[in-house]
């Protein structure tokens, strides 16, 4: 009565008279409750005698405290009617009553009897229910629980009894195992096949970035979606959708998902188990987030139709936003069942089908307790729908009793054991397709090894608010997926955002990822930064050119960095190579007038070979210059080592030649005595001591440069990635010792001109050469100073200019004044061999004390006069008063 009333009423004295009413009536009810100790939960709760016998194991009532007001001490019990989902147990218990007592009939006048047990979702219950079915031989088969946990005890002792044990809730790739559950068969896929389909429907959308949710029932299946596929070809979250602290709603599960952990995904893959997890997540996602273009893709257990409307509803409010919800549907999950819906809902017509008694008013009394007890919330839910595994109760108790009726006519004449005969039953049921009617409705069943493997239909509903169209698009299973019209609609098919959460990177940028330990398959492009490149779509970073490399304008490549080097176009090089052109002018200027005026006295006094050879290296010296200003190259660097070998050999050995000429003269006229190394004075020997010095240390230098190339070419940098600079660089000290004679001579021409400072001004050249060599001294000590702290470009310039300083200072100071007198000066010839003659005769007789004591005058005399060329060219210089 209270179950039907409405509770309108007002705060007067009818409240108060239900409410005693109430009480009056739960007390007898309470009293009268039926309670079920572990003990008891081993035998069966409701039992038809037959010849043969089916067993049913459903999930009636959860395990409660209640005291014993015998004992006045608190017991473990199982209450039949309490648990939300007793109610839809209940129904399929009496559908599983139904089939028996009304659908099947067997041949040869046998009788089908059954066997209900209440496993109240314990494993303890049904490992003491599976060792009682085991005893009864007349038992032929058996319906299994829904949990895991109790499936597995029954199947592994109905094995080893060979009772054929058919699971129309559960299966797992355990199960599968032949030697410890060889009776076991399934009208589910297991977890990994039903993973394998979503993954083929997955692979066909070219989803890769997917978020999963799953409740703890689907954890093995949401971990083999992942690691099999998600992980491989992108990325994505693995959330269990369910509070470990009681503290924490759901609400909070779902943003701490993605709280600082990336954007979420396009496609959510939810594996929910019931309806609330699933509608509390569309509510959160969509009503309250708006999440837009969304994918959300629900396993077989969430593709019943009821739960699909309340899903539909739940999103109806946004009409801001349109997303897509893709339900994977089985043969049996929405399989309907008017006729039996309608007795569920009316316990008069329960009664049409001559079912115990008891069962039915369980079923009606459990509606008054969970009004009572029960979350309000999924009550009115509860009541309004049949359940969803009602087809598959039906369609397993079908299949077991058309196997056994056909074993039973095969085998009438046959006398076979218990074992055997069930074995028959097991084989008649697996391994050959079957039909079964359910209400006027056929479905063929065959097994693929022990599994009903039918596959999924693909349901697509496309949602706009409340308004949303539904298409039924193809099938998927394990072994592949089929298309209605060979491919997906346009408008179902996915779009770019759906299938990644990361932009296309082109050549010469990188993947930025935000979140690499979250969502490693999110990312947005950066272009690579400076001296660094990526050569291939969406390359993960950036490969770093070498130290000698930059990378290119588009930074897909290196390439060699910009070379630098002095250019000939800079002010220093140009002033180097403007004054190398004049003093290469100046200098075959002054080698055509020497040769033109060669019997000029000036031109015999300072000694024609003397002049040729020293003009001619500081020739060699200028272009040693110019390549050392030129594009810095191998050859360049080479020629410039030989050049300058050959200029320093040729003008230090000229000028060391004339001072010792001049000292030897001078130092003998001094004494009176015979010159010593007085070979060295005559033109011959002058002529093979230079030409020996020159052609031995040049060659020496080509040897050197071609063995241990010591001289070439080197690039410098500044800073790694920066231009490089090219300049020639001493690769090794083998390539010093060509420079050592030259520097010996240099040295000693140094000495000999200071020594003979103090010679008559007439005969004072070598004031001269000690100027220029002075001068080319302390340029050298500061060119050394700083050439080995400078920086590679400073080098190549401190290097020319010390060239061009020597080059000018040896030209002015030496060859300058002979070159003015040639080009001005017009004498007499025989005039100034004249005053020379006076000018020595008077220089012989100052020296006359010294004269007596020297037994060689007239060769010293006669040497004097022959060696003229000394006073002849003080003598002009002077008179013209040049220096």
């Amino acid at each position: 009565l209270l179950y039907t009333i409405k509770f309108e009423v007002t705060m007067d004295y009818s409240f108060l008279i239900l409410t005693a009413f109430w009480i009056i009536c739960s007390l007898p009810l309470a009293e009268t409750r039926l309670y079920y100790s572990i003990d008891k939960l081993e035998e069966p709760v409701f039992e038809k005698q037959g010849d043969f016998m089916f067993a049913g194991v459903f999930n009636i009532g959860e395990f409660t405290n209640r005291t014993n007001r015998a004992t006045n001490q608190t017991e473990w019990v199982c209450d039949p009617l309490r648990g939300i989902l007793t109610y839809w147990s209940l129904q399929r218990a009496l559908g599983f009553m139904k089939v028996l007592e009304n659908d099947v009939q067997l041949s040869g006048g046998y009788t089908l009897g059954y066997k209900i047990y209440i496993g109240c979702s314990s494993m303890v219950a049904a490992r003491r229910i599976s060792r009682h079915l085991t005893t009864d031989p007349r038992v032929m088969g058996c319906l299994l629980p829904g949990y895991k946990l109790q499936v597995e005890p029954i199947a592994g002792l109905a094995t080893a009894y060979s009772i054929p044990a058919l699971s129309y809730m559960y299966a797992d790739d355990t199960l599968m195992n032949q030697e410890n559950y060889g009776t076991f068969m399934s009208l589910l896929e297991t977890e990994k096949m039903e993973a394998d389909a979503l993954i083929n429907y997955l692979k066909e959308q070219n989803y890769t970035f997917i978020d999963v949710w799953f409740h703890s029932f689907s954890t093995e299946m949401a971990q083999y979606v992942y690691n099999e596929y998600i992980a491989k070809v992108g990325c994505g979250r693995i959330n269990e959708y369910t509070s470990s602290n009681p503290g924490m709603n759901i609400e909070e599960i779902f943003f701490s998902a993605y709280q600082d952990k990336g954007k979420p995904a396009k496609v959510q893959l939810l594996l929910f188990n019931n309806k609330n997890s699933g509608g509390d997540f569309l509510k959160i996602a969509i009503d309250q987030l708006g999440w837009n273009n969304t994918v959300f893709i629900f396993g077989y257990t969430n593709s019943r139709d009821p739960y699909k409307q309340l899903y539909l509803d739940t999103i109806s409010n946004r009409t801001d936003v349109r997303n897509t919800l893709v339900f994977l549907g089985s043969a049996f999950l929405n399989m309907e069942m008017p006729r039996f819906t309608a007795a569920m809902k009316s316990p008069d017509l329960l009664h049409d089908y001559g079912l115990n008694e008891t069962l039915i008013q369980w079923y009606d009394m459990f509606g008054l307790y969970a009004k009572k007890v029960e979350r309000t919330r999924d009550i009115d839910f509860v009541y309004k729908r049949t359940s969803s595994w009602l087809g598959y109760v039906t369609a397993g108790t079908l299949l077991l009793a058309d196997a056994l009726e056909t074993v039973i006519k095969e085998n009438a004449s046959e006398l076979l054991t218990t074992a055997a005969f069930r074995k028959r039953i097991f084989e008649r049921a697996t391994l050959e397709n079957s039909t079964v009617t359910i209400e006027d409705t056929s479905v063929n069943i065959s097994f693929t090894n022990r599994i009903y493997s039918n596959g999924y239909s693909i349901m697509i509903y496309e949602v706009t608010g409340p308004n949303y169209t539904s298409h039924l698009v193809g099938h998927t299973s394990y072994r592949g997926l089929s298309l209605l019209h060979g491919e997906l609609p346009i408008p179902l098919q996915s779009t770019r955002e759906q299938q990644l959460c990361a932009e296309i990177c082109l050549p010469g940028w990188y993947q930025y990822i935000p979140h690499p330990t979250t969502v490693p398959c999110c990312w947005t492009c950066i272009p690579c930064p400076s001296h660094s490149y990526s050569n291939s779509t969406n390359s993960g970073e950036c490969m770093t050119c070498g130290a000698w490399e930059t990378q290119n304008a588009n930074h897909t490549a290196c390439v060699d960095v910009a070379q630098d080097f002095l250019s000939a176009t800079s002010k220093t090089a140009l002033v180097c190579l403007g004054g190398s052109i004049a003093n290469i002018v100046v200098l075959v200027s002054g080698m055509i007038l020497c040769l033109l005026m060669k019997s000029r006295p000036l031109v015999k006094a300072a000694d024609l070979l003397f002049l040729m050879a020293f003009q001619f290296g500081l020739i060699l010296g200028n272009a040693a210059l110019i390549f050392a200003l030129a594009v810095p190259s191998t050859p360049g660097c080479h020629a410039e080592y030989v050049f300058l070998v050959m200029y320093l050999t040729l003008t230090t050995s000229s000028m060391w030649l004339r001072a010792m000429k001049i000292n030897i003269i001078f130092s003998a006229a001094n004494n009176f005595c015979k010159p010593r190394f007085g070979r060295l004075c005559t033109r011959t020997g002058q002529v093979a001591v230079i030409t020996s010095i020159f052609v031995a240390n040049s060659s020496l230098a080509a040897v050197v440069l071609v063995l241990v190339d010591c001289w070439t070419l080197h690039s410098f940098q500044d800073e790694v990635h920066g231009n490089v600079y090219l300049d020639c660089k001493m690769g090794n000290t083998l390539g010093y010792i060509p420079l050592v004679l030259p520097g010996l001579m240099f040295l000693s021409t140094l000495y000999l001109a200071f020594i003979m400072r103090k010679f008559p001004h007439n005969f004072r050249e070598t004031t001269n050469i000690f100027a220029a060599t002075l001068i080319v001294l302390c340029s050298m000590a500061m060119f050394l100073t700083g050439y080995k702290l400078s920086a590679p470009r400073i080098k190549t310039l401190l290097r020319a200019l010390m060239i061009y300083i020597s080059i000018t200072a040896l030209l002015v100071s030496i060859m300058g004044p002979k070159i003015v007198i040639l080009a001005s000066v017009k004498d007499d010839p025989d005039e100034e061999r004249e005053r020379i003659d006076l000018e020595i005769t008077a220089y012989a007789a100052s020296q006359k004390t010294k004269l007596a004591s020297c037994k060689s005058t007239p060769y010293i005399s006669r040497h004097a006069k022959s060696d003229e060329s000394i006073a002849g060219k003080e003598e002009s210089v002077d008179s013209q008063k040049t220096i």
